[in-house]
């Protein structure tokens, strides 16, 4: 893509993010979802589960979507929005890229049929979920954002606090099928949210199926699907539309991004 294009792009994102007004702490609905999709990151679970999402809700299943962290750790980016270099940023940087790949996730979702309702934001820190996993009694502060309890949910960054969260939300909304980022996954946050995922399974004692995902590696050993579904061609043209609400993405991985819109998702 030339490179002034890339900058209209992201642009034109931040004045759509800035005009459209979304309550971020609007209450998630008390009722029960069929599916239950954990991504680590904003983006994630449109980059694994778009045709999954749309296959679903045109079977009249409910779908919810829970984001791990707010994507505030990726400097590059924080950088690409702030207009300087990734080493005078700040934490006011970093948290106002939160921030607003919050709003592109919720952008995203909205394409897909989904709306605020249908996502839980649990405000962790991103690119630090191994070290949260790790803290037991002290919280970890994040050094990209210094918060040490998310703005989301004011919980604490330690690992019985996401436990907590996760346990709760598979216990209210009752999921079917939880979808989560697999321990096979070459992203260290990837393979964290699925030790998460998989004890607070253990303790809330659900009983229904756990697929996993990999955003980032294809490489699953000897691991083979359970399952895979395919694409049609409305579904991927939707998948790349919804691609494109990631406007603080694009300029630094928009063809990675984008060769995620094709004909298969693998779960595992």
């Amino acid at each position: 893509m030339p490179y002034n294009t890339r900058y209209f792009l992201l642009f034109l994102g931040l004045a759509v993010v800035t005009l459209i007004s979304v309550n971020l702490h609007f209450p998630t609905p008390a009722g029960k979802a069929d599916i239950l999709i954990i991504s680590p990151h904003p983006d994630d679970a449109v980059l694994c589960c778009t045709g999954l999402i749309l296959q679903a809700l045109g079977q009249k299943k409910r779908v919810h979507i829970v984001e791990m962290t707010d994507g505030d750790g990726y400097a590059d980016a924080a950088a690409l929005l702030a207009k300087k270099s990734a080493g005078l940023l700040t934490l006011i940087d970093m948290r106002r890229l939160g921030r607003v790949r919050k709003h592109e996730e919720i952008l995203a979702m909205q394409t897909l049929g989904l709306n605020r309702n249908h996502i839980t934001f649990l405000g962790y820190p991103d690119g630090w979920l191994d070290e949260v996993y790790n803290a037991e009694d002290t919280p970890f502060r994040s050094p990209f954002t210094e918060l040490s309890r998310s703005a989301s949910s004011d919980t604490l960054y330690i690992k019985s606090s996401v436990i907590a969260d996760l346990t709760s939300i598979i216990a209210r909304y009752a999921p079917t099928h939880v979808y989560v980022s697999g321990n096979f996954d070459s992203a260290l946050d990837h393979r964290v949210t699925y030790k998460f995922v998989t004890d607070a399974v253990k303790i809330s004692g659900y009983t229904g199926k756990l697929f996993m995902y990999a955003n980032h590696t294809t490489d699953s050993g000897t691991l083979l699907p359970e399952y895979e579904l395919t694409l049609t061609r409305e579904q991927k043209q939707a998948k790349a539309a919804a691609i494109t609400a990631y406007t603080s993405q694009l300029p630094l991985d928009g063809d990675y991004l984008r060769s995620f819109a094709g004909t298969k998702e693998l779960f595992y």
